[in-house]
């Protein structure tokens, strides 16, 4: 589940509206991006999953797949903060975030799960009624 701070408009995130943060009901964000020209990167936001293939929808379909895996050991685990709330590990992913995130940010807040521009592709997984 992510949130937004409204003073610094920065990911993790949660359910509903809490105390000054306006919740969403997705349990993380996928960003694709192309790196450099054939080369695309693609992270998970909050997990820190990562992954680089030649196209968007190869760099999309893995992430979906690593995702669904990350998801079932968070769980096993309990949710554990250190594995649902990882602080990103690569520089260009963290460029990248500055870049495009006020625009992904209102995308989300706005209850778009699915972001194409230019610069790049999100999608945001919703959250599933327990």
């Amino acid at each position: 589940m992510l949130t937004t701070d409204k003073k610094t408009n920065k990911a993790p995130l949660n359910e509903s509206t809490l105390g000054g943060q306006q919740v969403l009901d997705y349990t993380c964000v996928t960003v694709a991006y192309e790196l450099t020209k054939g080369v695309w990167r693609g992270f998970v936001m909050p997990y820190n999953i990562t992954y680089e293939a030649d196209s968007r929808e190869k760099v999309v379909s893995v992430l979906r797949e690593m995702i669904d895996l990350y998801e079932e050991g968070v769980r096993e685990y309990k949710h554990p903060a250190h594995l649902i709330n990882v602080p990103f590990s690569d520089l260009n992913d963290i460029e990248k975030h500055k870049e495009i995130g006020a625009d992904l940010m209102n995308n989300l807040l706005a209850k778009n799960a699915t972001i194409v521009r230019s610069n790049y592709y999100a999608e945001a997984k919703v959250k599933l009624s327990a």
